[in-house]
C-alpha cells in the first residue's frame, strides 16, 4: 500500500445570509456595514477585535429596487444572524428597516439550471424561464400567457425521476427543483445553536 495524502473532512457550512428591505441607495457598503455595527451591535463588536469585524458581515449583493432604495443581502456570523433575526429591524442610518432570513442560491438565467452564473455556463442553448423553450426569457412571445408556462428544470427533472408538474415557471417559488436546491444550501448553510 502506497501513502495517500487525501483527508477526509466534514464539509465546512457557510454563514447564513439575511435579506435588508429599501436601504438608501446613496450609503456605501462601508456605510451600511458601520451602521449595522455601531447603531445595532455596539456592545456586542466592542468585546470583539477589529480585525474580526469584516467576518462578522459581509455584503453579498445589493439590488435597486427604485432611484431612491436598494435591498441589501449579507452574511453574517451564526451568532449576529440569531441577535439580528430576533430584532426583525435594523437602524442603518437615519431609517429602521426590516431584515428577513434569506437562502442565496445560485441560478443561470441563461440555462435556467442551478448551481453556476450565466457567465460560467457550459450550454450551448439558452432557455427561457417562462416557457422552458429555446430562446431568452426577454424574447419569450409567451411572456404573458399563463397557458404556456412550462419549467425548463421541472421538465428535465420529470424525463429522469417520474411525472411531476411543470406548470410553473423556472423562478417560481412553487417549483419543486427550486425548494430542493433552497433545502440543500440551508443544510450546508450554519446557523448556529438556534
Amino acid at each position: 500500500n502506497e501513502k495517500c495524502d487525501i483527508i477526509a473532512q466534514e464539509e465546512r457550512k457557510k454563514y447564513p445570509t439575511l435579506l435588508i428591505k429599501k436601504v438608501q441607495r446613496t450609503l456605501s457598503d462601508h456605510q451600511i456595514i458601520q451602521s449595522i455595527i455601531y447603531q445595532n451591535f455596539k456592545q456586542y463588536f466592542d468585546t470583539i477585535s477589529q480585525n474580526e469585524h469584516p467576518q462578522l458581515i459581509k455584503i453579498v449583493f445589493k439590488r435597486n429596487l427604485s432611484q431612491e432604495f436598494m435591498d441589501v443581502v449579507i452574511r453574517v456570523h451564526p451568532t449576529l444572524y440569531k441577535q439580528i433575526l430576533t430584532s426583525q429591524r435594523l437602524f442603518i442610518d437615519y431609517s429602521a428597516v426590516k431584515v428577513l432570513p434569506f437562502t442565496l442560491i445560485t441560478q443561470c438565467y441563461k440555462c435556467m439550471a442551478y448551481g453556476h452564473t450565466s457567465k460560467y455556463c457550459k450550454s450551448d442553448r439558452s432557455y427561457c424561464g417562462h416557457c422552458g423553450n429555446e430562446h431568452d426569457y426577454k424574447n419569450c412571445p409567451n411572456k404573458t400567457k399563463e397557458e404556456h408556462l412550462k419549467c425548463i428544470n421541472c421538465s428535465k427533472s420529470a424525463k429522469k425521476n417520474g411525472d411531476h408538474t411543470t406548470r410553473h415557471s423556472a423562478i417560481s417559488p412553487q417549483c419543486p427543483v427550486r425548494s430542493m436546491m433552497i433545502q440543500r444550501q440551508i443544510d450546508r448553510t450554519d446557523y448556529g445553536a438556534m
